[in-house]
């Protein structure tokens, strides 16, 4: 839920946050293919990741990454350059969250309700992205900007984030049955 509260950004606003960055329209429109880049990267290399190292630090790394993003965009840094690395971290995590999901569901949650896990998780991103809507909505409101929005959401991506690492604890843990060769959870 609190990674995913600036998705807003990405479906709806993120023309408007660059326009509001001195971007120019074909300049927004690069900024759109970075966007783009980051998601396939993001899936390509967090699955690889997810192989070979810690998942738990690897979904910390990907899903933190967008927070850098969201605070360069609300802060001074208005050079292309940095818009550009700023746009394609949050297509990063966009492209990331998919496999990160459906591997930590996998190793908390027994594979038999493993349906209805992914089910309230893809509902929780549907709720996060509404909340997300009215949040930015409410400071739009009462701010006219979009800079505190930015920085509250960088916050709660970067809480989110920290939070997964706290999973590992919780892992569940499959011993071989030696009678029938099934896995028994413990």
């Amino acid at each position: 839920l609190l990674c995913n509260l600036p998705q807003v950004i990405m479906l709806t606003q993120l023309k408007f946050i660059l326009l509001d960055n001195g971007v120019s329209g074909s300049g927004a429109a690069i900024m759109f293919s970075a966007l783009s880049i980051g998601m396939l990267t993001g899936r390509f290399l967090t699955g690889a990741a997810l192989d070979r190292f810690n998942p738990y630090l690897v979904s910390f790394v990907t899903l933190g990454l967008p927070s850098i993003g969201l605070f360069l965009i609300a802060s001074s840094f208005d050079s292309t350059t940095m818009l550009l690395c700023a746009v394609f971290s949050l297509g990063f995590a966009f492209g990331a969250e998919g496999d990160i999901i459906a591997y930590i569901v996998a190793r908390q949650f027994d594979l038999n309700i493993y349906g209805s896990v992914m089910g309230l998780l893809t509902a929780s991103i549907s709720i996060a992205t509404t909340l997300g809507t009215l949040l930015l909505s409410y400071i739009l409101l009462r701010t006219g900007g979009f800079d505190l929005f930015l920085i509250i959401v960088g916050c709660t991506v970067l809480l989110g984030s920290a939070l997964l690492l706290l999973l590992r604890r919780y892992e569940m843990v499959r011993i071989s049955d030696t009678v029938d060769g099934e896995g028994v959870l413990a």
